[in-house]
């Protein structure tokens, strides 16, 4: 449908082994992005400032895709 998209959601991502920076083939669908700070026992936590270059990964993956939308942590 050219009206249904997606949030490309990272903490997915984390869990799932896949990598950050590997989301050229979907940002044609995705219209949110989202982060967190995966905890020890896989839940979502607030950001940590120990992944910084992480959270940076994941901004400069999507902007190298052209997005220029939104992102929640």
């Amino acid at each position: 449908l050219p009206n249904l998209f997606i949030v490309l959601d990272f903490h997915h991502m984390l869990l799932m082994d896949e990598d950050v920076e590997d989301i050229a083939y979907v940002m044609p669908y995705v219209k949110h992005l989202h982060t967190n700070h995966v905890g020890a026992d896989r839940s979502k936590q607030f950001l940590v400032e120990e992944e910084t270059d992480l959270y940076r990964k994941e901004l400069n993956a999507a902007k190298k895709c052209g997005y220029d939308g939104t992102f929640s942590v």
